[in-house]
């Protein structure tokens, strides 16, 4: 019925990463399985068309009405009711026209549906199979139509209509793929190579569910032992389905995480896709046809090499709730993940961390720097690494040295990623020109015993402004710094454990003296008295639960501060 609130998060990645997302979600697909199943008994029955348009009609608003007038499956009826209404006025059917007159239909109803994803992919996939898949189907399989043309019924054997079933499913999965790949890699970040052989291996269980889906609702109170049957049926197919999804999933390369083209590359490559198949029409020749489509790849391919250099150093404070979450793009082209955490109950690196690395465009992460081991601070770990390249992992020495860091050492170690130890006075290298030292925690475990205050502080200066990032510091951190304070001064400051008060809180603002101070958290968290310390020295405080993502740029012109709700 396409309503997937009940369904785990695990199931609904399993189909995402497979690309069969599409199945268990109302659209053209699901009203296109219910019009072939009632449309074949008619055939077979040799209802005339007349009466088989009608009540396919009326099946179609049926269905419409039990899957609860939701859009997608409203677009995908009106698709259907225009193709067949055109048998009832005795006009020729020409598909071109019923899709755009579909089209018009859905957007005179909602013309917001002009930007919705699904309406964009239920059109693109439909044009796909109705343009593509014979084209296709000739391209790859030109043989085996060719001996079909030659052979009469006596000739063909039993597998004949097996071996027809699956090239064709093969070519029309191929197609919707194909005209579906740049806005499914644009708007969910991944690429799945074996899409069409996966389509035509789940489509015959999902016709089953489907089915029974339908018998057990219509007909489930007018005969029990019928709905009783259609209930097991559809179970048992739906426990081997998702058994089988999360094989799928779990195969070698059977999905990557991508960063996903932009939009003037989705217009190339849709043109690339026009003129191959206006070929004929246009009188342009193949060769000049791939000769675009090779130029327009070498140029974004090689883009970098147009590009100006970066001159500035970008940090990001996300806002994750309670936890921390900050992203550091460096002029040298290098990136640096500070934490990636919450005690949000959903997955920060999955929903909100990849995203913004995604819309920044930034495919691989050189560093990431974990504070300490409060899950607020690494639990988007797992999720960041599985979508991007991740060369190293650094943190202090207590935590490596904790139960918990242990379990991330091993997590880290499965996945081929370096580690290393960070402590006060080290420097790291290969971010110039800016620089990153570490100021805190001492190396020895025993300086410090509590987790917040063994947290990693780094300060970075670039073009002589810095930023520290104190992570969770409390009383004997802050302490600890203040006996080397020579280094705290600084311009922008993460306020320590987001905001909460601490004792000696105005001793580290008045060494420090920022213009800038920045708190992530969540509602509530934040101290009335830290925020009225940083008032009276005239500091600038942003908060991530008010003001969204909050971003600092330092370049030649001094300090920029954006936040995102501007």
């Amino acid at each position: 019925m396409g309503d997937r609130a009940n369904l785990p998060n695990e199931t609904i990645d399993n189909f995402m990463k497979t690309g069969i997302i599409h199945f268990i979600a109302i659209s053209g697909f699901n009203v296109g399985i219910v019009v072939f199943t009632v449309l074949l008994p008619l055939r077979f029955l040799g209802i005339n068309q007349t009466l088989s348009t009608l009540i396919i009609l009326l099946i179609v608003t049926l269905y419409t009405i039990l899957t609860g007038l939701n859009p997608p499956v409203l677009r995908a009826g009106m698709m259907a009711v225009v193709f067949f209404c055109s048998f009832l006025v005795r006009r020729q059917w020409d598909i071109t026209s019923g899709i755009f007159a579909a089209m018009f239909f859905i957007l005179i109803r909602n013309p917001s549906d002009l930007f919705n994803i699904g309406f964009q992919l239920s059109v693109l996939a439909t044009m796909g199979i109705v343009y593509g898949s014979l084209k296709i189907e000739g391209a790859l399989f030109k043989t085996a139509l060719f001996i079909e043309t030659l052979q009469v019924k006596a000739e063909r054997g039993r597998l004949f209509f097996l071996k027809k079933y699956l090239r064709k499913s093969f070519c029309i999965s191929l197609a919707a793929w194909l005209a579906t790949l740049p806005l499914t890699a644009h708007y969910f970040h991944l690429f799945t190579p074996f899409i069409p052989i996966t389509n035509i291996i789940v489509f015959p269980l999902f016709w089953i569910i489907i089915v029974c889906g339908i018998v057990l609702l219509t007909l489930g109170t007018i005969c029990p032992p019928l709905a009783s049957a259609s209930a097991w049926l559809a179970s048992n197919t739906d426990m081997l389905l998702e058994s089988l999804v999360s094989n799928l999933a779990s195969l070698p390369y059977s999905y990557f995480y991508v960063s996903g083209p932009s939009q003037t590359e989705i217009l190339l490559y849709y043109l690339f896709i026009v003129l191959l198949l206006s070929r004929n029409f246009l009188s342009i020749d193949l060769a000049k046809i791939a000769l675009f489509g090779l130029l327009s790849a070498n140029i974004f391919i090689f883009s970098d090499l147009f590009k100006f250099t970066n001159h500035s150093l970008k940090i990001t404070c996300l806002d994750v709730g309670h936890g921390s979450a900050i992203v550091i793009q460096f002029p040298n082209g290098k990136n640096l993940l500070y934490d990636v955490g919450s005690w949000q109950n959903y997955d920060i690196g999955k929903n909100i961390v990849a995203p913004f690395l995604w819309g920044q465009h930034i495919k691989k992460i050189d560093l990431v720097i974990l504070s300490h081991e409060h899950q607020d601070h690494f639990s988007g770990l797992p999720s960041i690494i599985e979508r991007f390249r991740v060369k190293s992992v650094y943190s202090q020495p207590h935590l490596f040295s904790s139960e918990e860091g242990q379990r991330i050492l091993a997590f880290l170690s499965k996945k081929n990623i370096r580690t290393a130890t960070l402590s006060h006075g080290e420097a790291l290298k290969g971010f110039e020109p800016a620089v990153i030292k570490i100021l805190h925690p001492l190396p020895f475990v025993s300086d410090v015993t509590t987790i917040n205050d063994n947290s990693c502080v780094i300060k970075i200066e670039y073009l002589g402004y810095s930023i520290v990032l104190c992570s969770d510091i409390e009383e004997r951190g802050i302490e600890s710094i203040l006996s080397k304070s020579s280094g705290i001064r600084t311009d922008i400051i993460q306020m320590p454990h987001h905001g909460s008060f601490i004792n000696n809180i105005e001793r580290l603002i008045n060494t420090a003296q920022p213009t800038y101070a920045f708190i992530n958290s969540c509602d509530g968290i934040t101290s009335p008295k830290t925020l009225d310390i940083l008032r009276r020295h005239n500091i600038i405080v942003l908060q991530t639960h008010q003001e969204g993502a909050i971003t600092f740029n330092l370049d030649n012109n001094g300090i920029t501060c954006t936040t995102f709700d501007k």
